[in-house]
């Protein structure tokens, strides 16, 4: 069966016979309507026809004689008895080269070679190892997003692999040359991002998380005294190139259910181009453990030696304190003897 067959009829009330004037075809109708096929022992022969089309003319015909003639261009298919995958894949492009900085630049057209498909009308499913690319229709181009950068690689290796409908496939690798521009003054907006550490211990207000790098192809050397960050969270700032917490802010780690926090940071060039970059930020547990150690520089005090006479120099030793600068508070469980300043001595009187 080649399709089932409909009338337009303004006379609502009509109905409509069919004819066709292949011979090799007729209309029969059924329970499940009316339907154009060829007749019984009849088949078609794919290498028979040049074209691999059969043109027919269907006539329908209403109640009072009136007719139309309808014109339908059958696509015949070849049925392959023992399909083989598609040997090589070839670009129109002579010269594979893409000048860099141009987004969804057009690397060339791609051809099949299949002995399946000798005429070159079959269809093949495309795709590209390398994210940046991809196959609109059989164009092998950059996404519109993309663009290559001649300064970070001359030459760029993309795979392409064709299937066919039965499922076999080609691989093919093309090596695109990245053409240099000249882009003197021209300005383009920061490629790229980074923070050297993505960590942030919590209940730590104004907690600095690193040091902020942009990457910009007018600014080599990344020393840029005109970049001007934002972030989206109002929680935090940039303090020259430092990410960090405001002054009254700080992150809870209770609060978070993945214990992470994602903050995107936006870097705008001189000439007002930008970048974003988002960056997922762990927030560390702030366990808090005793002091593991107190030591006294000097363990010796002279008989009869005057009221508040300082005996030694106290230091704490604390896994949460390894800079040494958080305060204590001490006892002595003698009453002749007090602590000030973190100095054991002598109480006056």
């Amino acid at each position: 069966m080649v399709g089932h067959l409909s009338a337009v009829d303004p006379n609502a009330y009509d109905t409509v016979s069919f004819s066709v004037d292949d011979s090799r075809f007729e209309v029969v109708t059924s329970d499940d309507g009316i339907k154009l096929k060829l007749k019984n022992g009849i088949a078609l022969d794919y290498e028979a026809n040049e074209t691999h089309q059969v043109n027919v003319t269907v006539t329908g015909t209403d109640n009072a004689g009136l007719s139309i003639d309808q014109i339908f261009t059958l696509n015949v298919t070849n049925e392959v008895d023992d399909n083989v995958a598609p040997t090589a894949i070839t670009l129109d492009n002579d010269n594979i080269e893409v000048t860099e900085n141009n987004k969804g630049a057009v690397v060339g057209h791609l051809t099949v070679t299949d002995p399946n498909d000798p005429d070159g009308i079959a269809s093949y499913t495309y795709s590209v190892d390398d994210p940046r690319f991809t196959v609109d229709d059989t164009q092998l181009k950059l996404k519109s997003d993309h663009a290559l950068n001649y300064e970070a690689t001359e030459t760029v290796n993309v795979t392409v692999t064709a299937t066919d409908q039965w499922g076999l496939s080609k691989d093919q690798l093309f090596t695109i040359n990245v053409l240099n521009e000249d882009e003197g003054d021209v300005n383009v907006a920061p490629n790229a991002i980074t923070l050297d550490t993505n960590v942030i211990t919590e209940n730590v207000p104004g907690f600095v998380v690193g040091t902020l790098t942009v990457y910009d192809i007018n600014d080599p050397e990344r020393d840029d005294p005109y970049t001007i960050y934002s972030v989206n969270d109002s929680r935090f700032e940039v303090n020259g190139a430092e990410l960090k917490l405001k002054s009254d802010h700080a992150l809870d780690y209770e609060a978070t259910e993945n214990h992470t926090v994602e903050v995107t940071v936006t870097a705008i060039d001189e000439g007002g181009l930008s970048k974003e970059q988002t960056f997922t930020i762990n927030v560390l547990d702030d366990q808090n453990v005793a002091p593991t150690e107190i030591t006294l520089d000097n363990n010796d005090v002279t008989e009869n030696n005057r009221s508040g006479a300082v005996v030694g120099n106290l230091t704490v030793t604390d896994p949460n304190d390894l800079e040494g600068n958080d305060t204590y508070l001490y006892t002595v469980d003698d009453p002749r003897i007090e602590v000030n300043y973190g100095q054991l001595q002598l109480k006056y009187g």
